[in-house]
């Protein structure tokens, strides 16, 4: 392949200057898209950038929420267990008590006198 010089080599100045011009028009019909082009994939780059960005926080909030969340059930279910321990508690008492009663009426109708 020559280069611009060898292919000038011989021409007069005005060819030359005719060659240089149509070359120079060849080369900028393959800049100018290519310039398009690289302004395009750059804008495209920040919006890519931009979205990944907003992710990155929506999943953080995301992740906060449910940190949030998940501290909330483990509080209700610590209230629940207690709830139920009181609960069962009561009951546990409340039999004791009943059967205690029992006793004593089964005692009673035993032996009256007591």
């Amino acid at each position: 392949m020559l280069n611009l010089t060898e292919v000038c080599d011989g021409l007069t100045n005005e060819q030359t200057q005719r060659v240089i011009a149509y070359v120079a028009e060849l080369v900028q019909e393959r800049i100018n898209p290519l310039e398009s082009r690289i302004v395009q994939l750059k804008q495209e780059r920040r919006e890519q950038e931009q979205f990944q960005r907003t992710l990155m926080l929506d999943n953080q909030s995301l992740k906060e929420s449910l940190d949030q969340a998940n501290a909330t059930i483990v509080i209700l279910n610590a209230r629940i267990t207690a709830a139920n321990l009181n609960e069962q508690l009561r009951d546990d008492l409340e039999n004791a008590a009943n059967q205690h009663e029992q006793q004593d009426q089964e005692r009673m109708e035993q032996d009256p006198q007591k």
